[in-house]
């Protein structure tokens, strides 16, 4: 909070900087009261400890982020403060203020902290606390987690040991972004903003995204090298969880992103050969670049549901002439970016998972007798791991019907109930800017309407299986 608030005394306004430094000196003393007064409490079981810890700061955490904001902001209501947190925290973005007044810079920057923040949270809870119950992915590979090395250490230590191992990676890679856009022509807060929102694939923009960027094409090559990087946890090395014996080559997740990816490229690409007998069709080897480009960053910034859209992708929309190519994306959104990452979604390695298995009954079909091998990564895979895909798959679809059934039944047409529970379960928020049936304002939803998104935000980021885990700890681990 004193970031804001340092930020709104240099800049303006000091109406702004006041209820943040006052918000973040009041917290930090409850915060150290409460941690004078835990010092030695020693739990049961650490595990089921930190994994209820876990879950309860996305509970608790977005109201106490909401305060400051709401005395800079008393105009608005904290309900809509409160969901825009939780929004900002499980990496969601949603623009929930959007048509509204124009919201001051430091309150961007917060909002755009508050995503880093996020980010960095799920990545030590994914290596340090869901890994220890085999939740997050980690159960698909049955991957170890270096988590497991330290299960002896006292809780706090063995939290601590876990964010100075990733916070390096997290941090000098943001840095590193950061001063790549200054250096591209962005201002310094819009830099600063995209590449928190980019390292914690939040998409939260000051300036509504890459389109209200100064260089456009130079800070989406930026940012889309970043988001290659950390689209899997690869990019931080063995400091989340340790897979042995498979190379990165061999990685599920990369070569299906890479599959996926690649295909979707040339498929809408190859769509504007069909489509020149139209007399609105674009020619040109310019607008084939561009359009090429258009279709890669989008693609992959909205797999890893970051949610940027290219500044070329109208010019890809007109090239492949489809009239509404964004359930393409919409899909890939759902599909998700990787294990142990800040992405959300169904996990590559999940559908990863589904797909070796569909493979490899189709092979027994053609040859029953046929042997799978690969190695035991692979029947791993293929075996235990597409089970368990298979059990969350059926999972988050009916939690999905579920919601989307309880916002038609409260009065929400299915027009927006749709978009708002894919991006809320996906934590995906740009997707409903791609609604091109109806606009949907965000702050017009029903207090009942914004805590069920919230809570489905919640479900979304910690993934269905914690839950079961926090409700029936000794049922999962055994």
């Amino acid at each position: 909070m004193y970031v804001p608030a340092a930020h709104a005394v240099i800049v303006g306004p000091m109406w702004v900087a006041r209820p943040f430094f006052y918000g973040g000196s009041i917290l930090l003393i409850c915060t150290a009261m409460l941690a004078i007064a835990t010092e030695n409490y020693r739990p049961r079981d650490v595990g089921t400890s930190q994994l209820l810890a876990f879950v309860g700061a996305f509970f608790v955490l977005p109201p106490m982020l909401a305060l400051p904001f709401h005395q800079a902001m008393p105009h608005l209501s904290f309900v809509d403060i409160w969901f825009d947190m939780t929004s900002a925290l499980t990496t969601t973005g949603f623009d929930t203020f959007a048509g509204q007044a124009p919201l001051p810079n430091s309150i961007h920057l917060w909002r755009a902290l508050v995503g880093w923040m996020g980010g960095l949270l799920i990545l030590v809870g994914a290596g340090r606390i869901l890994a220890l119950f085999n939740l997050g992915g980690a159960e698909i590979m049955n991957a170890k987690s270096t988590a497991q090395k330290g299960i002896q250490l006292d809780s706090s230590q063995h939290l601590v040991k876990g964010l100075f191992i990733i916070f390096p990676v997290y941090g000098a890679a943001t840095v590193l972004l950061w001063l790549g856009l200054i250096i591209s022509g962005e201002t310094q807060l819009t830099a600063f903003c995209h590449a928190l929102a980019t390292i914690s694939t939040s998409g939260l923009s000051p300036v509504g995204g890459m389109a209200g960027t100064n260089s456009p094409f130079l800070a989406e090559m930026l940012v889309f090298i970043v988001l290659a990087l950390t689209l899997s946890r690869r990019f931080y090395g063995d400091s989340i969880i340790i897979t042995e014996g498979l190379h990165w080559v061999k990685d599920p997740e990369l070569r299906l992103a890479a599959t996926v990816i690649v295909s979707i490229c040339a498929l809408m690409f190859s769509c504007h050969f069909l489509a020149l007998s139209q007399t609105d069709a674009v020619h040109g080897i310019l607008p084939a670049l561009g359009a090429l480009w258009g279709f890669l960053f989008t693609t992959l910034s909205f797999m890893t549901t970051t949610g940027f859209i290219s500044q070329h992708w109208p010019m890809a929309q007109a090239w492949s002439g489809l009239d509404n190519p964004s359930l393409i994306l919409i899909a890939l959104a759902v599909m998700g970016g990787g294990v142990a990452t800040t992405a959300g979604g169904i996990k590559l390695l999940r559908a990863a998972a589904l797909f070796t298995q569909v493979g490899r009954e189709l092979d027994r079909i053609i040859l029953p007798n046929s042997v799978g091998g690969r190695g035991k990564a692979a029947r791993q895979l293929r075996r235990e791991g597409a089970q368990l895909a298979w059990i969350y798959m059926m999972l988050i679809s009916f939690l999905m019907v579920f919601l989307l059934l309880c916002l038609s039944l409260i009065g929400l047409n299915f027009e927006n109930s749709m978009p708002l529970t894919l991006a809320a379960f996906s934590n995906t928020g740009p997707l409903l800017s791609l609604s091109q049936e109806a606009a949907i304002a965000l702050v017009d939803l029903s207090i009942l309407e914004k805590a069920l998104l919230g809570l489905a935000m919640i479900l979304g980021r910690l993934e269905v299986l914690a839950l079961v885990a926090v409700l029936m700890p000794r049922a999962w681990q055994a």
